[in-house]
């Protein structure tokens, strides 16, 4: 007794495995939710690219200053900046200035008040502004001279802060934080 053999398996059910065999398979190296976390990363690193480009930082001249005199009885209190050369070019009065003593952290501010228009020597500094010799000390080579007021903490007298000594810092512009990288300071010019 021959049987015509049938197929175990039915006709539609062969052709839909070979379909399947056919189809190309590619392996799921990502889970959809890396790639969320993947543009969610590169929109933030594109977010601090572009903060970096807009924001700007205060760019500073090192200098030294002294505490002068008070000409008249108003108390207030006139440093006397002396700054590099090169930077007279970019003081300006109403600029922003901040003394630091060797004893104490916190910064002592203020604003320039005025600008001597040239380079002076150490000589004319000692006489222009009548610096006994301990002041004559704050400049030894020709120098940028500016005055500007501080805003002294209350502790203690103005008169007491007269003749002090201290390293000073001038804000002479801005500049814009991504330039702090040297690749970008190539092309942006600084």
């Amino acid at each position: 007794m021959n049987q015509p053999s049938r197929p175990v398996f039915r006709a539609e059910a062969v052709r839909r495995y070979m379909d399947r065999q056919e189809q190309a398979v590619l392996p799921r190296l990502i889970a959809p939710r890396t790639w969320l976390w993947l543009w969610l990363l590169a929109a933030l690193l594109v977010g601090s690219a572009g903060s970096a480009w807009m924001a700007k930082v205060p760019v500073y001249m090192p200098g030294r200053a002294v505490v002068l005199e008070p000409a008249s009885s108003d108390h207030m209190v006139t440093a006397l900046l002396v700054l590099p050369p090169d930077a007279l070019a970019q003081l300006q009065r109403g600029q922003p200035i901040m003394v630091f003593s060797d004893r104490s952290r916190q910064p002592i501010t203020g604003a320039l008040i005025a600008v001597e228009p040239r380079i002076m020597s150490p000589v004319e500094i000692q006489h222009r502004f009548v610096l006994h010799m301990r002041g004559a000390q704050v400049a030894d080579q020709p120098s940028a001279v500016a005055l500007a007021r501080l805003d002294l903490p209350p502790d203690l007298p103005a008169v007491a802060y007269i003749g002090s000594h201290y390293q000073a810092n001038a804000a002479v512009g801005s500049r814009r934080v991504l330039t702090f990288l040297p690749i970008f300071d190539q092309f942006l010019g600084g």
